[in-house]
């Protein structure tokens, strides 16, 4: 088959497919309504013709009884007889009848009849009698049925009307006419639909296939045009789909994206130490992590969206300081602050965008408690290396003096001995002089460096042997010692310098008690991977404002303390890698506590090492 032929072969079109099938429909349509009037109509002549025979048979058993009875009128017993016989439902004599069929003639032979009709039934006869004609079916009101038809002359009744209730016919009858009406406004619908089918069904086609020629797509030249328009659709829809798809796709991708960098900085937010803020340039929080929360005294769930006024007091440093940077645009210098909680650093600087505009602020809080700290131990091991740089050259000259005082006093006793004059004033100068050696001995020892030389040590038996120690001694009579080592673990130690300084934290403990008579609780535990030293005194205690400032070297809250037991303590402490914290309470007492690196832990009776970080 050639090219030509195939232009030439005759092709299906959508538009004529369809006003075929609409036609065809419509013609189904009729041709089932010819169907349904052909059977009402043969049941309704059947029917017709049947109650047609039962009048004529009706009207001449009554014309019989009138040619019976005349002249006398037929009576009522018979009329009843008839009626039933015959189902009638009305049987009536007239005694005139009209000239001729005319209508004319009709209403004047009404009005002569009508004085002899009954009253009640006037209206409904003389439209009986004016539209019947003879020998004939009529309808009347209802279901009812007539036939008028002419009775013998000499009876003396020219017209008799016959008339039954025949519902089945009347039922015919309305349904023939119904559904003629029925036909000819599905018809009248019918054209109308197909009207409006015809013009818009088919513009939405052809706006689709002119839209599809305008995008490239062309259909003319496919076999059958609707489903080459369905197949250009289908594929356009597949087309929307797999681009949905990867939209979706790159969305996704997007929003995984975006969703890592936000989940990045909020896991940065939370993650660091400093407490970081952000507002926007009128003042409104956009961010605060835990930190910056807590320094501040504020819940993070609450703060978000509420501008910085409300937020802090007006008192709070920060609120002025923020106050001058939004009046003033400049960004202040590095500060560090006082706070209720602490000492803070604070600094801050503007966020810009890519044009250089500002559009917030970002404010970094450092917790300086730490710094202070760490402040403070270096200005404590700067007093200490220039004490030990002064001891050097002191300490002889001091021990040279007093072992010089000391010699002499001896001599002066001796003289005095072997004469009657009294002793006590250089048994005096001889105390002060010893106790002048003790100092400066004790200040050596603080001052040098240490001989540290750490073995692995059971701490439990450790103490254990250090509260023996004192419970010999003749001033710790009245001092009771309870002790509960239950730590079961090994650590590094230097023993004699461990020795030395729960000593002196033993010893500050005794003299607690101004009387030196109380008790002194000393308890060991492992807890994780450190070993725990406590020592509990229930004395006097020690003020707040001088608590902070018992590990300063020669300073004491004793009258008659040299300031060193402590120092000296936390010092020895320092070089196990350990850690010595005092809390204490006037009038209730004092807790020190030593914290040191764990070896090992007996578990029964096998030694388990401690993994030490």
């Amino acid at each position: 088959m050639t090219q030509a032929d195939t232009h030439q072969k005759p092709r299906y079109r959508f538009e004529s497919e369809v006003h075929v099938g609409l036609l065809l429909i419509i013609f189904i349509l009729l041709f089932l309504t010819f169907i349904s009037n052909m059977v009402i109509h043969k049941a309704r002549v059947r029917l017709h013709d049947k109650w047609y025979a039962n009048f004529n048979s009706a009207t001449l058993a009554v014309n019989r009884a009138v040619a019976h009875y005349s002249p006398s009128p037929v009576p009522d017993s018979v009329r009843a007889e008839l009626s039933s016989q015959y189902h009638l439902s009305g049987l009536l004599f007239v005694s005139s009848r009209p000239s001729d069929d005319s209508p004319t003639a009709k209403r004047r032979w009404i009005a002569a009849v009508v004085a002899s009709l009954p009253q009640e039934q006037v209206p409904e006869l003389a439209d009986k009698l004016l539209s019947s004609e003879f020998g004939e079916i009529t309808r009347g009101a209802r279901d009812q049925y007539f036939m008028v038809s002419s009775a013998p002359e000499r009876a003396g009744y020219p017209m008799v009307v016959v008339s039954m209730d025949l519902p089945e016919m009347a039922f015919l009858d309305d349904s023939s006419r119904l559904i003629l009406i029925i036909s000819l406004v599905s018809l009248v619908i019918l054209g109308g639909m197909y009207l409006f089918l015809s013009r818009f069904i088919f513009a939405p086609f052809r706006r689709l296939r002119e839209q599809a020629q305008r995008a490239g797509r062309a259909i003319d030249g496919a076999p059958h045009e609707a489903d080459a328009v369905v197949a250009d659709y289908q594929r356009a829809i597949d087309e929307l789909h797999r681009n949905h798809e990867e939209l979706l796709r790159l969305n996704a991708v997007i929003s995984a994206k975006a969703d890592t960098l936000q989940q990045f900085n909020e896991y940065v937010l939370k993650s660091t130490d400093s407490g970081v803020l952000t507002l926007d340039m009128s003042g409104v929080l956009l961010a605060i992590n835990d930190t910056a929360a807590g320094m501040l005294g504020l819940v993070v769930t609450d703060t978000i969206g509420t501008g910085y006024q409300q937020l802090l007091v007006k008192t709070h440093s920060l609120k002025r300081v923020l106050d001058q940077v939004f009046e003033s645009g400049v960004i202040p210098p590095y500060a560090e602050e006082q706070w209720p909680n602490g000492q803070v650093g604070v600094t801050m600087s503007f966020v810009c965008d890519h044009e250089n505009r500002r559009v917030g602020l970002w404010i970094l809080l450092f917790d300086l408690t730490e710094v202070t700290t760490l402040r403070t131990e270096l200005e404590n091991k700067n007093r200490l290396v220039a004490l030990g740089e002064m001891a050097g050259g002191l300490a002889h000259q001091l021990r040279n003096s007093m072992g010089a005082i000391s010699g002499y006093g001896t001599l002066v006793r001796k003289r005095l001995e072997s004469t009657t004059q009294p002793t006590e004033q250089i048994e005096s100068l001889l105390e002060e002089t010893h106790q002048a050696e003790l100092l400066i001995r004790r200040f050596l020892s603080f001052a040098r460096p240490f001989d540290f030389s750490p073995t692995p040590v059971e701490i439990d038996s450790l103490v254990a042997d250090i509260v023996e120690s004192f419970r010999v001694r003749d001033d710790f009579d009245a001092i009771t010692c309870t002790t509960h080592c239950d730590s079961h673990a090994q650590a590094l130690v230097d023993a004699l310098l461990f020795k030395q300084a729960l000593g002196n934290l033993i010893e500050n403990a005794a003299l607690a008690y101004p009387d030196r008579k109380g008790n002194i609780d000393i308890e060991t535990r492992c807890e994780r991977s450190d070993v725990t030293i406590v020592v509990v005194d229930h004395g006097c205690g020690i003020p707040g404002n001088k608590l902070e400032h018992v590990f300063t070297p020669f300073y004491s809250s004793r009258p008659s303390g040299t300031g060193l037991g402590l120092p000296l303590a936390a010092r020895i402490i320092d070089l196990h890698q350990g850690h010595l914290t005092l809390d204490s309470r006037p009038g209730q007492g004092t807790t020190a506590t030593i914290t040191l690196p764990c070896l090992k832990v007996q578990t029964g009776r096998n030694m388990a090492p401690v993994a030490v970080h």
